[in-house]
Order: structure tokens, then C-alpha cells, then sequence
């Protein structure tokens, strides 16, 4: 996806509308997941974290200032939750 595609289903989705939610989370749960599972090596595991992460992303997206930032954004919220996991552990 083009970045300026992604800015747009940002931004909709940071709206409220639940189609551009819908497309987001499609778009962006193979990475999280992939991330997750690097990091926690565990498929179970994984599959949670990256649903938390998902979770996660759809109800704070209003706390993202600047939708250009939104992978870095995205890949904090992961590193953070697999961290949390790790430490539980």
C-alpha cells in the first residue's frame, strides 16, 4: 500500500469508520504478526500479542499525532507488548 493510501485509511479510520478500520487491521496484521513471532518465538503466543497489538491500534488511534508515522507507531505498540509478554514470563 502507497503511503499516501495509508495516511488516507488513517486518518478514516481515526474518524470512526468502520470499513477504513476494517482495511487497516487487514493491511497491517501479517506485519504485526510476523514481528511477534520474531521476537516471541512462540506461535500461540504470538497470535495473542499481535491481536492485543491490533486491538491496541484501533482503539488509540487517536493518540497517533502524525499518520506519516504510523509504522513506527505501530511497530512501538508491538515491541512493547512482546516485551510486556517476555517479562511476565
Amino acid at each position: 500500500m502507497e503511503r499516501s493510501q495509508l495516511i488516507d485509511l488513517v486518518e478514516k479510520s481515526r474518524q470512526g469508520d468502520p470499513q477504513a478500520q476494517e482495511k487497516l487491521v487487514l493491511e497491517t496484521q501479517g506485519r504485526v504478526y510476523y514481528h511477534c513471532k520474531k521476537f516471541l518465538k512462540n506461535e500461540p503466543d504470538a497470535q495473542d500479542a499481535a491481536q492485543d497489538v491490533l486491538i491496541a491500534m484501533i482503539t488509540s488511534l487517536d493518540k497517533l499525532k502524525e499518520p506519516a508515522a504510523f509504522w513506527g507507531w505501530v511497530n512501538g505498540i508491538t515491541a512493547n507488548r512482546c516485551k510486556h509478554l517476555l517479562s511476565r514470563g
